[in-house]
């Protein structure tokens, strides 16, 4: 039997915390459908190492979406890709959109052996963070369902101080030393209220966008950046 061992990637100067599964748990390990992605890197595009396991990808398919999604636990990574400009046609990615903004979306999929034997009906969650960058919107009348569950920005060329291609590649860097560390906070931060409770708020804004504000006003209530997050959303649209 193989020796496993979990590193947790949390600490950003000191040691992660490693320690190696026991017999038992490595049986239960293997017994767990799709564990070959949770540990080959081959099943994972090059992350960009500044977001929670960013897939980031030029001109994806829906299949490739799916396949980095997977049918575990929602909300395992980020989504990123640049050139999006087929998602005004593309009806599979739509569907992963149009059900992935809130908790609980999934798209079923029937899928055959390897030999075609039999066939199994899985359902792949789609709740994560998605980031879709694009020349120009399509026309809004075939993203209809998708608009009202976004929010756009709208980018100039402009003259910014630092480069960030140039960041990633320079780990020796502050500016990719401080990314990372909040890298780490923001994980460490979900490890830690992982099965925490967060308060239900009475705020004005009803449907869609409720949902896609309300998550994140609820998480940061009573803190110090909480009214620095509200002002940023009422901004908007």
């Amino acid at each position: 039997m193989p020796k496993i061992n979990i590193c947790v990637d949390i600490f950003s100067g000191n040691p992660n915390p490693t320690w190696e599964l026991s017999e038992g748990k490595v049986k239960e390990f293997f017994e767990i459908r799709g564990w070959k992605e949770l540990i080959y890197s081959d099943y994972h595009a090059q992350s960009l190492g500044l977001g929670y396991r960013v897939f980031y990808v030029t001109t994806a398919s829906a299949a490739n979406y799916y396949t980095f999604l997977g049918e575990i636990q929602e909300g395992q990574g980020t989504i990123a890709e640049d050139e999006a400009d087929d998602i005004g046609y593309n009806k599979d990615k739509q569907r992963i959109l149009k059900t992935g903004y809130a908790s609980g979306g999934n798209v079923p999929k029937v899928e055959l052996s390897k030999n075609g034997s039999t066939r199994n009906q899985v359902s792949y969650l789609t709740f994560c963070h998605k980031w879709l960058a694009m020349e120009e919107l399509p026309d809004e009348k075939k993203i209809r369902g998708m608009l009202d569950r976004s929010f756009i920005f709208k980018f100039i060329m402009g003259d910014v101080k630092y480069n960030i291609k140039r960041i990633l590649k320079d780990e020796k860097s502050n500016q990719h030393k401080q990314l990372v560390h909040l890298r780490k906070l923001l994980f460490a931060f979900k490890l830690l209220k992982q099965d925490a409770v967060f308060p239900d708020l009475q705020i004005n804004i009803k449907n869609r966008n409720a949902e896609l504000v309300e998550p994140l006003l609820r998480i940061f209530y009573k803190t110090s950046s909480f009214d620095k997050i509200q002002k940023a959303l009422s901004t908007l649209k």
